[in-house]
């Protein structure tokens, strides 16, 4: 094989992985709403309302974790805790923070989330098996790997430059 068709399948591996990657982008976008539309919870509260559930116990953090400003996930915890989802508790260290933690009502919902996602997820393993997923799995964390050291080489240079 000669060099130019090396350069020609590679760049057709490098089209058909892009065009995969933009499908399961979009479909990975649009399971939020649905979730969301299935629990009556708006994407960014159910964002929020993850963030928390996973550890994130400042308004910064949650802002940090669904790409709000500070202002807009304060307004979006105040949402929260009115709804009876989230609770704000003065941090004893800092008397200007607050610490969120789930309601009891919060915390049956996001079981609820991911009884729903799992058994959505339970569907796509069922239909493809384990062993394609396990491959797929495999494949995306390299993926994964090799991207995230070309990004922080390119940001690297932005930053140098």
């Amino acid at each position: 094989m000669t060099a130019r068709q090396d350069d020609r399948e590679a760049d057709q591996a490098v089209r058909r992985l892009s065009d995969t990657m933009a499908v399961v982008s979009a479909t990975v976008q649009r399971l939020p709403v649905v979730i969301g539309e299935r629990f009556d919870l708006h994407p960014t509260r159910l964002a929020a309302l993850r963030s928390v559930a996973a550890g994130r116990t400042r308004v910064s953090d949650v802002a940090d974790a669904t790409f709000l400003s500070v202002s807009a996930a304060s307004r979006t915890v105040d949402a929260l805790v009115e709804e009876g989802l989230l609770d704000r508790t003065p941090d004893p260290d800092n008397r200007r923070a607050v610490t969120l933690t789930l309601t009891p009502k919060g915390e049956g919902l996001m079981e609820e989330v991911r009884d729903f996602f799992e058994g959505f997820v339970r569907g796509i393993v069922t239909e493809v098996g384990v062993a394609r997923l396990d491959e797929v799995s495999s494949a995306l964390a390299t993926f994964g790997e090799h991207m995230g050291a070309q990004l922080a080489a390119y940001e690297e240079n932005l930053d140098a430059g």
